[in-house]
């Protein structure tokens, strides 16, 4: 295997060996402006951390001396302890559940452009749509199988 080539191809000067990166897809002006919006509104979020982040040894003192004022009411100690504990220890894990009248449900949405799909592709992707419903909705102590009895 000659020297320096991973794949037994022989280095000839000028050709990288593959096929290089893709080039990028042109955008839209829609695109490029959402795009820019983006990064503008990132960038002023970074910006906001970074200037509440100058206050965070007043804001914490602040807290601290709600915690240790014995004239404080207790709800506002309560929350400045909340506060502070968060804050060194993070915040406690929320467990998302229901009950069996109000179970939890995960709902994913997506548009799907069928406008080219010939009739036949329609009918096939009905028939998917039917089977996946059905896969989703059945009892799972209810015996599913091809034949029916």
């Amino acid at each position: 295997m000659p020297k320096g080539s991973p794949r037994g191809i022989p280095f000839v000067k000028g050709n990288p060996g593959g096929p290089g990166r893709p080039k990028k897809s042109e955008m839209t002006p829609e695109q490029i402006a959402a795009e820019a919006y983006r990064r503008e509104t990132a960038k002023k979020i970074a910006d906001l951390r970074l200037a509440a982040k100058v206050y965070t040894d007043e804001a914490l003192g602040g807290l601290v001396g709600v915690l240790r004022n014995k004239k404080s009411p207790p709800g506002a100690i309560v929350s400045a302890a909340s506060e502070l504990l968060d804050r060194g220890w993070g915040k406690a894990t929320q467990i998302i559940a229901g009950d069996e009248k109000n179970p939890v449900r995960i709902q994913h949405t997506r548009k799907l452009d069928i406008t080219g799909l010939s009739d036949e592709q329609l009918d096939a992707l009905e028939q998917a749509l039917e089977r996946t419903i059905l896969a989703i909705e059945h009892d799972p102590n209810e015996k599913v199988g091809d034949n029916d009895e």
